[in-house]
């Protein structure tokens, strides 16, 4: 089983314009433009009106890759660093990486092109890292509907993203393709074994085994816990239990009936997603949204799926958790070509009430979907 360890840290989603959109969308304008003034330049004069000052010298800039308080000064090639061609000088480092941090990140290509320092910021990963630990998130929704091709789209910005085509591999083709799932070794035995990947580090590390083996299941993290359910057994059995691994006391539990009803008669992952720590599922045969009662280990009904999101047995239907919303991507089957749609809805104590938010022309089979988040 493969476990993206870092992936689950980050939680938090933005509203829809990335924090407060005023202030921080005229400061970036300024970054992107190197026009904005240093407050020192500006005073107020008699009367509410303002006049400026003489200019004063600005001190060096150092390295934006280093940390605070850091001496060291960029060298080498790329842009000239003086106090005209460099942004950063214009309103301070601090301020200048607080406005990048709350930059949409669709934007960072065209900061990157600015200067070194804005280069070597995006380029190294930094930005990301300073995102995470700001509590500052953005979840894009990445699926295919087509082998080996993906299409990537920003909810906050309501953009299409190009991604490039996968090179062909038979096993990505050919296999069960879930984003954290039990898989099968050479011989198709079913595994118990699991492991969990570290983004940051890149680097395995195994855990111990679960107490069944299965395939075909899926995995969501609740309340600082990895949880797997459903799936199907060596013998073709569909399995009804889950099993939460707790990462302090790297230990199994096995939780009865936890997935039962969600799996169907074909074995097809259940479509579950995680919320602000609450556990949905799109039950697939009834087209019904679910609610995890974790306190009597049931399932409750709360409402309807989106309409025009059907699905083959369980398949070619996506059901993810997008930040603060749940997101189902589906489309009607029809003859002549086919529409893709993507449909959100934000939890609350109301039936869902889901809202259209993008749809192109696509297959309408998603073969795998992933969101992501930084």
């Amino acid at each position: 089983m493969m476990l993206e360890g870092q992936s689950y840290l980050v939680s938090r989603s933005l509203p829809s314009s990335c924090e407060p959109e005023t202030e921080w969308a005229y400061l970036a304008d300024q970054v992107l433009s190197g026009k904005r003034p240093a407050p020192e330049d500006v005073e107020e004069a008699d009367g509410g009106g303002k006049r400026s000052k003489p200019p004063s010298p600005q001190p060096h800039t150092p390295d934006i890759t280093e940390g605070h308080g850091s001496s060291r000064h960029a060298s080498g090639g790329g842009e000239p660093q003086g106090t005209g061609s460099n942004p950063i000088n214009s309103i301070g480092r601090d301020l200048t990486i607080n406005c990048l941090l709350r930059l949409s990140r669709s934007d960072y290509g065209s900061v990157a092109s600015l200067s070194r320092d804005f280069r070597s910021l995006v380029r190294s990963g930094e930005i990301y890292r300073l995102r995470r630990q700001n509590g500052v998130a953005e979840h894009w929704v990445y699926f295919s509907c087509n082998v080996l091709e993906w299409d990537a789209y920003d909810p906050y910005r309501d953009r299409w993203i190009r991604v490039p085509k996968m090179p062909p591999d038979e096993c990505f083709m050919c296999s069960d393709k879930e984003s954290l799932a039990v898989g099968t070794d050479s011989l198709g035995t079913i595994l118990s074994s699991a492991e969990m990947y570290d983004s940051e580090s890149h680097t395995w590390t195994p855990l111990p085994s679960m107490n069944r083996a299965r395939k075909m299941c899926s995995g969501v993290f609740m309340d600082g816990k990895f949880y797997v359910i459903g799936g199907v057994a060596n013998n073709n059995k569909v399995l009804t239990c889950g099993e939460e691994y707790d990462m302090k006391r790297r230990s199994w539990r096995i939780i009865e009936n936890m997935s039962e009803g969600l799996n169907g008669v074909t074995g097809a992952p259940p479509l579950i997603a995680v919320v602000n720590n609450e556990l949905y599922a799109a039950d697939y045969s009834e087209k019904d949204l679910k609610k995890y009662d974790k306190k009597n280990n049931k399932w409750i009904t709360l409402g309807k799926l989106p309409e025009r999101s059907v699905s083959m047995n369980g398949w070619g239907l996506a059901f993810r958790a997008c930040g603060d919303r749940l997101i189902v991507i589906g489309g009607p089957r029809t003859y002549t070509g086919g529409t893709i749609e993507l449909n959100s809805w934000v939890p609350n104590d109301r039936p869902p009430v889901w809202n259209m938010i993008a749809r192109r022309p696509s297959g309408n089979f998603v073969y795998n979907c992933a969101v992501m988040g930084c």
